[in-house]
């Protein structure tokens, strides 16, 4: 059920891809809980209803989580990208045409957002020229009650503003015009830029700043990513488990053809992570012995972890 039942505004609907995880304090977040990809089915004043991605075998975790003595919260958010902690993004560039003082201000907070996107690298163009496809229209309704007569004049000028019209525009945040011997000062609220979208690229703009994702993964990429996924899984094994922050783990994952190189290949990041005196793939493991797992692409294996002397 919806926690604020008197907030009929919350931008949601029906179809949306989420993620939806457990939240009962402020240190709950997509990166410190398991999450669950699914996707809004119902969703009324009252209650929203979501259908998951995967099948979820391990039912455990539900029942044990909310259940009559204890009411849990779940917290709901859009997933705009659609991915996952298997999603390692190569770069995200931010066009910064003006605000050298917003590009210090990232900075200050550039590691955050790299560890909150799962992206790799945050690399900043001060010069989007041949970059990036950016187009403009008038804004009628600020136009008309400031200029009316000439508005469709203005209009027209707008319309055929090339790239380096609009690099001025967005850089001082205003440009000079003269129509029909009128003096015009067209300002960003006067116009709506948007920015198409680059093979490869996500690509969002908004007051005068551009980002940009490179959403092409390579194999390293993809391995890191999943990578990121089974910490996250065993770390909430570690939390089911009642084990201490300080306890070191063995761990025994089953083997899958789907999976084996990108553990062997980051097996240092996880051991550390997860504080993991020994990690091993194994032949056979038993659902009793440990968790059964769900992954990507109809991927199942089993995780063990046991506390070490």
């Amino acid at each position: 059920s919806r926690t604020s039942k008197d907030n009929e505004f919350v931008n949601f609907r029906k179809g949306d891809i989420c993620v939806l995880y457990p939240r009962n304090s402020d240190k709950d977040t997509v990166t410190s809980n398991q999450i669950f990809k699914c996707s809004i089915t119902e969703i009324t004043k009252n209650n929203i209803v979501v259908s998951f991605r995967y099948k979820q075998r391990n039912t455990k975790f539900f029942t044990e989580f909310d259940n009559g003595s204890q009411k849990g919260f779940w917290a709901l958010e859009r997933d705009f990208m659609d991915s996952s902690f298997r999603a390692m993004y190569k770069n995200l560039y931010s066009f910064i045409s003006h605000q050298d003082k917003f590009k210090r201000q990232l900075e200050e907070v550039e590691d955050l957002i790299l560890s909150e996107t799962n992206v790799k690298e945050l690399e900043y163009l001060t010069d989007t020229t041949g970059v990036l496809v950016k187009s403009i229209k008038p804004n009628f309704k600020t136009l008309g009650p400031k200029y009316g007569k000439i508005m469709k004049q203005i209009a027209a000028v707008v319309n055929q503003f090339g790239a380096d019209e609009i690099t001025e525009l967005e850089s001082n945040g205003s440009k000079n015009l003269t129509i029909e011997g009128q003096d015009v000062v067209l300002e960003l609220t006067d116009v709506e830029i948007s920015t198409e979208d680059i093979p490869g690229w996500l690509v969002q703009s908004e007051g005068g700043i551009t980002v940009a994702l490179d959403i092409v993964l390579s194999d390293d990429l993809k391995e890191e990513g999943m990578a990121r996924e089974f910490v996250n899984r065993i770390q909430n094994l570690r939390k089911e488990s009642g084990l201490e922050v300080t306890d070191k783990i063995h761990i025994r994952i089953l083997k899958h053809n789907e999976i084996n190189q990108a553990i062997n290949n980051n097996k240092n990041y996880i051991c550390s992570e997860t504080l993991a005196g020994q990690l091993d793939l194994v032949e056979e493991l038993e659902q009793n012995e440990g968790v059964s797992v769900d992954l990507e692409n109809d991927v199942t294996t089993v995780i063990s972890i046991q506390k070490l002397n």
